[in-house]
Protein backbone atom coordinates (compact mmCIF):
# COMPACT_ATOMS: atom_id res chain seq x y z
CA UNK A 1 0.00 0.00 0.00
CA UNK A 2 3.03 2.19 0.37
CA UNK A 3 4.18 2.03 -2.54
CA UNK A 4 1.08 2.46 -4.24
CA UNK A 5 0.61 6.00 -2.45
CA UNK A 6 3.41 6.99 -3.52
CA UNK A 7 2.61 6.65 -6.98
CA UNK A 8 -0.75 7.87 -6.79
CA UNK A 9 0.74 11.09 -5.22
CA UNK A 10 3.44 10.81 -8.39
CA UNK A 11 0.47 10.26 -10.64
CA UNK A 12 -1.47 13.45 -9.89
CA UNK A 13 1.03 15.57 -9.63
CA UNK A 14 2.57 15.68 -6.49
CA UNK A 15 6.13 14.93 -6.03
CA UNK A 16 7.65 11.30 -5.78
CA UNK A 17 7.94 10.87 -2.32
CA UNK A 18 9.82 7.58 -0.33
CA UNK A 19 10.23 8.85 2.97
CA UNK A 20 8.07 7.10 6.22
CA UNK A 21 9.11 5.03 8.79
CA UNK A 22 8.05 2.16 7.01
CA UNK A 23 9.33 2.37 3.39
CA UNK A 24 10.61 -0.80 1.27
CA UNK A 25 14.32 -1.06 3.30
CA UNK A 26 12.54 -0.88 6.53
CA UNK A 27 10.21 -3.30 6.10
CA UNK A 28 12.83 -5.66 4.54
CA UNK A 29 15.20 -5.33 7.77
CA UNK A 30 12.26 -5.90 9.90
CA UNK A 31 11.43 -9.26 8.04
CA UNK A 32 15.17 -10.30 8.20
CA UNK A 33 15.09 -9.52 12.04
CA UNK A 34 11.90 -12.25 12.28
CA UNK A 35 13.24 -14.68 9.92
CA UNK A 36 16.67 -14.80 11.89
CA UNK A 37 14.62 -14.65 15.01
CA UNK A 38 12.58 -17.38 14.18
CA UNK A 39 15.53 -20.36 13.78
CA UNK A 40 16.22 -19.69 17.28
CA UNK A 41 12.66 -18.83 18.61
CA UNK A 42 11.93 -22.47 20.03
CA UNK A 43 14.70 -22.47 21.93
CA UNK A 44 13.67 -19.52 23.80
CA UNK A 45 9.71 -19.26 24.17
CA UNK A 46 6.60 -20.12 22.15
CA UNK A 47 6.53 -20.73 18.44
CA UNK A 48 5.24 -17.78 16.40
CA UNK A 49 5.05 -15.04 18.19
CA UNK A 50 7.99 -13.16 16.60
CA UNK A 51 6.52 -13.28 13.32
CA UNK A 52 3.20 -11.57 14.86
CA UNK A 53 5.26 -9.35 16.48
CA UNK A 54 7.08 -8.44 13.56
CA UNK A 55 3.58 -8.22 11.60
CA UNK A 56 2.13 -5.78 14.00
CA UNK A 57 4.82 -3.58 13.67
CA UNK A 58 5.05 -3.50 9.65
CA UNK A 59 1.54 -2.68 9.88
CA UNK A 60 1.48 0.35 12.10
CA UNK A 61 4.58 1.53 10.70
CA UNK A 62 2.69 1.10 7.25
CA UNK A 63 -0.03 3.05 8.67
CA UNK A 64 1.99 6.22 9.51
CA UNK A 65 3.87 6.51 6.62
CA UNK A 66 0.76 5.82 4.52
CA UNK A 67 -0.35 8.77 6.42
CA UNK A 68 2.80 11.17 5.81
CA UNK A 69 2.74 10.30 2.21
CA UNK A 70 -0.84 10.94 2.05
CA UNK A 71 -0.45 14.32 3.63
CA UNK A 72 2.64 15.12 2.19
CA UNK A 73 0.91 14.91 -1.49
CA UNK A 74 -2.01 16.86 -0.22
CA UNK A 75 0.39 19.43 0.83
CA UNK A 76 1.97 19.77 -2.25
CA UNK A 77 -1.07 19.86 -4.74
CA UNK A 78 -2.66 22.57 -2.48
CA UNK A 79 0.71 24.82 -2.05
CA UNK A 80 0.71 24.58 -6.47
CA UNK A 81 -2.94 24.81 -6.45
CA UNK A 82 -2.38 28.40 -3.94
CA UNK A 83 0.63 29.96 -5.20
Amino acid sequence: MTAYVRILGAAIGAPVDFRGPMAKQYRMAIMTFACLMAAVEPLLWERGWVFIASLAVIVLGCVVTVARRVRAAYVALESETNA
